[in-house]
């Protein structure tokens, strides 16, 4: 294998690396939303095609090809090692600017994306540069465009793959975000000084030989030339949208965990890399405007039918519940199946267009490296406008469902345009009738239930509300044989009206008074539904601040007015949608409570879990403050259960651990615990009124 490709892998392992470091230290330091993820994205898009454009100009007017890459990748490591001391004190430097400027929600999310794209441009725009540059070294001759576009972009993906791989499930879990972020630095480093090395620098074959697409570049393709950067662009949308509904609609069948979205992003990036391997394979005198189209409305017709089984997918794992329940194979298996359904099919195709849409726009080697950053550079706007307007906009306000169909739509009409310019059209007019048919049948089903909605003799279920917002899928469902209403996120079950539930949520709520009978300023971080919070309102206090990182689980707290005492319509809640870690960081306030509910630390809230959101809340605490965290007693293994338990108990000096029928609570002070027992007969609600049961539910102390 030539040496340029094996180093273009390499190069690809780095970059897919830097993208999951990066984006969790910036999530930590603007919290872990919906926006500002979207906002990393692209960022993080923009600068590598405003690199892509800049250096495919630059590349063609300059000489030296080999020096010109082992600069880029001495750069990406040089600016990453920089990053690599910069990024973890990011959250200190973001506290101290932005700590008492009061911003609204829309002027943050603009501060997010440029504080965002000027940290990372300079090595995403150095990372955009390595496509049209290496090119330029690897293809030398018109004959090799297509095979030569083709094997470089499946390559460098497939080393993000690897990428991918190695630091969602080995290198971060063992190593760190710090020695990973230093593994991708060495490997940038060790491209760009060999890159120096004589042997590294393969002489160009300077052949007059004219592409064997010249009579069709002559024809059709000339009149094509002009639209294939707006069509790069819109490729690159459909592609990036498609990406992120794909991960809303499963995140509802799926465990809320970074292990999921982790192998999501590695059956994308599979299937594009096998993709532009089937593009190499094809015969040179292929009609690339055919395939291209045929792509194009196969891709669509993919997107548009998979609508009509969305719902479906979770009767795929009832055949395996056995495995399932290992542990090991419970952590990836369900995800690695239905992103394989719903997701390698459709990026296979994507993989075939990227490297097919360069062939077509670049076929003259003295100018590939400028077509090529120009079709790299609309393609990667095109994801990031797709990125942004999929996870910002399209899903809160239009659905999932709608979202895909019209993504569908977008690469079905770029395939009949493309039609319009071939002889033999019908199979693909045709095919694109059938797919606009069955988009009209998909649209008509809008909702994606999780698999805790269900009909059974003993159980039937009813959807109260049912809203997709940018931060997730709600849903409230009630049973219509016993009454019993529960609420969802996306797969996550925030809380139901069963006794176990209700009396956990509501000790959140008054157990700190019972060392704290005197607190008046409240933190609530999770607010649900507003059970932990009303009953927080019923004692002598003055405010609450209630941080909620789904904010549209107001709208749903509407449906649990029996337990909630219209808490949602309280002028003393002051409501706050954010992270609960981020609010924390970026405040100064104490408060005389905390009072922390969040979901299952393996369904997406591990950071309110770990020991420097402890400590967050620590710092936050008046003299005697009271920290009450919900702690879970299930799917935990006995040395998870021990290390959370210790890890609070580190930072909180005097904690105990109190049992809420079959849940837990840790309550943290500063100061020793001391418990009267005339306190517990004061608590103002009617599920917590008999003392004698709340003494026996103090478990343990330390």
């Amino acid at each position: 294998m030539n040496i340029y490709l094996i180093l273009f892998f390499f190069s690809g392992i780095s970059g897919l690396i830097y993208e999951v470091v990066w984006a969790r230290l910036l999530l930590l330091a603007f919290g872990s939303t919906t926006v500002a993820n979207t906002l990393v994205i692209t960022a993080f898009m923009l600068g590598l095609g405003i690199g892509g454009l800049y250096f495919g100009n630059y590349v063609d007017r300059k000489g030296s090809h080999h020096k010109i890459f082992s600069y880029l990748q001495l750069g990406i490591g040089l600016s990453s090692f920089l990053l690599l001391f910069f990024l973890p004190q990011l959250p200190r430097l973001s506290k101290a600017i932005l700590n008492n400027i009061h911003l609204s929600q829309p002027v943050y999310s603009v501060l997010i994306f440029i504080i965002t794209f000027i940290i990372l441009f300079i090595p995403t725009f150095l990372m955009g540069g390595t496509l049209p540059v290496m090119t330029k070294l690897y293809v030398l001759d018109e004959n090799r465009i297509k095979n030569g576009i083709g094997l470089l972009y499946g390559l460098n993906t497939f080393g993000g793959v690897i990428g991918a791989l190695s630091a969602g499930f080995f290198l971060i879990r063992n190593l760190g975000l710090s020695l990973t972020q230093s593994i991708a630095i060495f490997i940038n480093f060790a491209i760009g000084i060999f890159m120096f090395l004589p042997h590294s620098k393969i002489p160009a074959e300077n052949r007059d030989s004219k592409s064997v697409l010249k009579n069709l570049r002559e024809t059709k393709i000339d009149r094509l030339k002009k639209y294939l950067p707006f069509i790069a662009g819109f490729i690159g949308f459909a592609s990036l949208a498609c990406e992120i509904f794909w991960m809303r609609a499963l995140s509802i069948f799926l465990t809320n965990s970074t292990y999921t979205f982790t192998i999501i992003l590695i059956v994308f990036l599979s299937g594009i890399f096998i993709g532009s391997i089937i593009f190499v394979k094809l015969k040179e005198k292929s009609n690339l405007i055919n395939i291209f189209a045929t792509v194009q409305i196969l891709t669509g017709l993919y997107i548009v039918t998979g609508c009509l089984f969305l719902n479906r997918l979770p009767k795929l794992l009832f055949g395996i519940q056995g495995i399932l329940e290992i542990p090991f194979f419970r952590m990836f298996l369900p995800a690695l199946i239905l992103s394989v359904v719903v997701v390698f099919i459709p990026t296979i195709f994507m993989g075939i267009s990227f490297p097919l849409i360069c062939s077509l726009y670049g076929q003259e080697i003295k100018d590939i490296g400028n077509k090529l950053g120009n079709i790299y550079f609309s393609n990667t706007l095109g994801s990031a406008l797709g990125s942004l307007s999929a996870g910002i906009f399209f899903i809160n306000y239009f659905g999932v469902i709608t979202g895909l169909i019209a993504v569908g739509l977008i690469n079905l009409v770029v395939g009949f345009f493309f039609t319009l310019y071939l002889k033999n059209r019908l199979l693909n007019i045709i095919i694109f009738v059938c797919a606009i048919i069955i988009s009209f049948y998909s649209i008509q089903n809008k909702f994606i239930f999780p698999p805790s909605i269900y009909h059974s003799p003993t159980r039937q279920d009813r959807v109260l509300y049912y809203k997709e917002t940018r931060d997730g899928t709600i849903i409230v469902s009630e049973d219509r044989l016993t009454g019993i209403r529960s609420c969802y996120v996306n797969n996550s079950a925030v809380i139901g009206t069963t006794y176990d539930a209700v009396k956990v949520v509501k000790m959140l709520g008054s157990l700190p008074f019972v060392f704290n009978p005197d607190a008046k300023e409240i933190l609530v971080i999770g607010f649900g539904v507003g059970i932990t919070t009303s009953t927080i309102a019923r004692y002598n206090i003055k405010k609450i601040d209630c941080v909620e990182i789904c904010p549209g689980l107001r709208e749903a707290a509407k449906y649990f007015t029996n337990f909630n005492n219209y808490i949602f319509k309280n002028s003393m809640i002051h409501f706050i949608p954010n992270d609960g870690r981020n609010f924390l960081l970026l405040s100064n306030k104490k408060y005389d409570i905390i009072s922390c509910d969040p979901t299952h630390p393996i369904l997406g809230s591990g950071n309110l879990y770990t020991k420097e959101y402890f400590m967050l809340c620590k710092d936050h605490l008046s003299e005697n403050g009271v920290v009450c965290q919900y702690l879970p007693f299930h799917k935990l293994s006995p040395e998870e259960f021990k290390s959370l338990i210790k890890t609070f108990a580190e930072v909180f000096p005097h904690t105990s651990i109190w049992l809420g029928y079959s849940h837990g609570m840790l309550v943290g002070t500063n100061m020793p615990q001391t418990i009267k027992f005339e306190s517990l007969k004061n608590l103002k609600d009617e599920m917590l009124n008999d003392p004698y049961l709340l003494a026996v539910s103090y478990l343990l102390d330390t």
